[in-house]
């Protein structure tokens, strides 16, 4: 007989989710560290840690007008982390968009 107090379904952290992406994203496996990011975003769409990896993935894999956008997200919930406005200047030199970098 099962006990009903013990679920066999373990809790998904996204703190935890978002430590195993970010250590993909660093070791080049950036295709694998994406989905991640996305899972995080499904389930919370204002975690802004998940929002600026998932905008240096882009970036990096030559996608940067989403970059631009989610790393500008990312800065609009925490902007606090003054080293996104860098990642987003670095973006926008890449687009040639000097003046807003």
């Amino acid at each position: 007989m099962s006990n009903p107090s013990h679920s066999t379904v373990e809790a998904w952290d996204p703190g935890l989710a978002l430590a195993q992406a970010v250590a993909l994203h660093n070791a080049g496996r950036i295709e694998e560290a994406e989905p991640v990011y996305d899972r995080i975003l499904d389930a919370l769409p204002d975690h802004a840690e998940a929002l600026h990896f998932k905008g240096l993935a882009a970036h990096q894999r030559g996608r940067h007008g989403q970059a631009i956008e989610l790393i500008r997200a990312a800065i609009a919930r925490n902007g606090e982390q003054f080293g996104w406005y860098s990642n987003l200047g670095n973006v926008l030199l890449t687009t040639g968009e000097t003046d807003a970098a």
